[in-house]
């Protein structure tokens, strides 16, 4: 993510996820963060300007004094903040369709064995070969469907990445 030391690394990456820093006073940066987390806020308050002061020298912050308190500082985010931002989204993005893709694989491959264990019980019980043959055709249609989906999901990953 970060390729330098940043105090309160995953609660500034949280803030960056859900909202864009626009003329934020440091206030709102600790408002947003899990602060009962900590057992010293104090400390925790501390660690949280330092990051801010560390994020605007590696240039994903500018700050400006307040036009109306020359003693608060504005923070808003850069170009170089946008594209991180957009790097955690694509990151998270490629962690969902990783999950998806792994539970339809999952479900193909329970699809496979029902198939399977229908076949041995076909052979077993010839007397219920006509229900089986029922369900067997069931469960193919329904692996079919997934390996579309499947397939759907991998050319859906290509294209967006």
């Amino acid at each position: 993510m970060f390729d330098f030391y940043l105090p309160c690394r995953e609660q500034f990456i949280q803030i960056f996820k859900k909202k864009e820093i626009k003329e934020w006073q440091a206030k709102a940066f600790w408002s947003l963060s899990d602060i009962q987390a900590n057992s010293d806020p104090i400390f925790f308050r501390q660690k949280m300007y330092a990051g801010l002061k560390i994020l605007h020298r590696q240039g994903f912050l500018v700050v400006k004094y307040s036009p109306n308190n020359s003693r608060l500082f504005l923070y808003s985010e850069t170009q170089k903040l946008q594209k991180f931002r957009d790097r955690l989204f694509i990151n998270d993005y490629e962690n969902i369709f990783t999950k998806e893709r792994e539970k339809l694989k999952l479900n193909l491959e329970k699809d496979n064995n029902m198939e399977i264990l229908i076949d041995e019980l076909s052979v077993t019980y010839p007397e219920l070969q006509d229900r089986l043959l029922t369900v067997k055709k069931k469960i193919k249609s329904k692996r079919v469907n997934q390996e579309m989906k499947l397939q759907n999901l991998h050319d859906l990953v290509e294209i967006l990445f």
